[in-house]
């Protein structure tokens, strides 16, 4: 039975779609369709119009960010057969053509031939757990990051204003620390308070954590501080609108790991590499979709991009080979926070790391090597579904 291959160029508004038959003619011309589901049944109809009964149609389109998403759905929950492929591939077809042209149109049919040839490896879909994990994870990631900002301003902010307050606890961001800050943002605010309240408010604050001794030390560091003197409103204000935003993202990002460990549950069994906690883990997992897509544990750190560059010219070969960063870079930052914590708390890795060191390697060097030998165990822990063993 003939065959129909339809390629999509995917874009953000507006998608490129050329049809072509098993001898590799172009049908109709090549049409532009809008992301929408208008867009989708235009583009149907477009296609149907070359289909002789029940001529099989195959549409393929390339994962471009997130924007195929819609349009496979679409297409699936209509019956139809739709292949993702990876920009790669469609790159490589380029290059058998020879063809420096790059418009929709061209982009458009290259797939609808590569299709045609068959000569693809699929992406696969994940499925809408995966989907939703990844989703929410990477959006953690962001979060993340916001946070970090958010008290690098805060600490940019106490620095002229009460640059000797960080220093006063061991985590300047702590309960306790925080709620007196946003109580009191300026020395001269802190000193305002008697000696007796300062100790009170210390003690309630810290559930009596911290009294008399902690009091004293926050109206000497007041009295004797070295901020600025002027624009103090300004700057108060500035730090009350910040400690608010930091609350918030806080809150949010409990919220997120709460959905997380909901989603992900706790069968995993990536949960038994000490190091590894379950957002971490929720991580790799979403990311990583089925383990059966790797053949080895080598395909898997490729794909992580933490795989060592060569670097080799005549005779000589490079001994400081960096990271390739090619891949995941999802999977790459939570494979290196997991390497960093399991460097220090999982017997195995913290051997390995230790003798990295001892044989002159940087530390940071040292976590990379952590991070493939990490990503070989979590390799064979997904394939045979069994538990770390030290």
């Amino acid at each position: 039975m003939h065959k129909l291959f339809v390629g999509i160029d995917i874009a953000k508004l507006n998608h490129q779609a050329t049809v072509i038959d098993e001898t590799g003619k172009i049908l109709g011309g090549s049409i532009r369709f809008p992301n929408t589901t208008k867009g989708g049944t235009t583009l149907l109809d477009h296609v149907t119009k070359f289909r002789d009964g029940d001529t099989p149609i195959v549409f393929g389109m390339e994962a471009t960010g997130h924007y195929w998403l819609a349009l496979y759905s679409f297409l699936v929950g209509k019956g139809h057969t739709a292949i993702v492929i990876n920009p790669y591939q469609s790159e490589s077809w380029r290059k058998v053509y020879m063809s420096a042209v790059k418009t929709d149109k061209e982009d458009a049919f290259l797939i609808a031939d590569l299709l045609r040839f068959g000569s693809i490896k699929k992406s696969q879909v994940p499925s809408e757990v995966t989907i939703a994990l990844r989703n929410l994870t990477r959006f953690r990631v962001s979060m993340s990051l916001q946070l970090s900002d958010t008290k690098r301003r805060i600490l940019t902010v106490l620095d002229q204003v009460f640059p000797e307050f960080p220093a006063l606890f061991s985590d300047a961001f702590g309960k306790t620390a925080i709620s007196i800050l946003e109580e009191y943002q300026t020395p001269e605010a802190l000193e305002t308070l008697s000696s007796r309240k300062l100790t009170n408010l210390v003690s309630k604050l810290s559930r009596g954590r911290f009294g008399k001794a902690m009091a004293q030390s926050l109206h000497a560091a007041a009295s004797d501080s070295f901020g600025i003197t002027f624009a103090l409103d300004s700057f108060s204000l500035q730090l009350k609108l910040l400690l608010h935003q930091l609350g918030l993202l806080v809150g949010q990002l409990n919220l997120l790991d709460e959905e997380i460990a909901k989603l992900f549950g706790t069968e995993s069994k990536l949960l038994t590499i000490p190091g590894v906690g379950p957002t971490t883990a929720a991580a790799i997992t979403a990311e990583i979709g089925d383990i059966q897509r790797f053949k080895t544990s080598a395909q898997l750190v490729s794909f992580a991009g933490i795989n060592p560059t060569v670097r080799q010219s005549g005779n000589f070969i490079g001994n400081k080979n960096k990271m390739s960063k090619k891949g995941s870079p999802y999977l790459r930052l939570a494979l290196w926070q997991a390497s960093v914590v399991a460097s220090r708390k999982n017997p195995v890795l913290k051997a390995f790391y230790e003798q990295k060191v001892k044989e002159g390697k940087h530390k940071m060097t040292a976590i990379g090597a952590v991070s493939r030998k990490l990503t070989g165990i979590i390799f064979a822990i997904m394939r045979d579904n069994k538990s770390f063993m030290i």
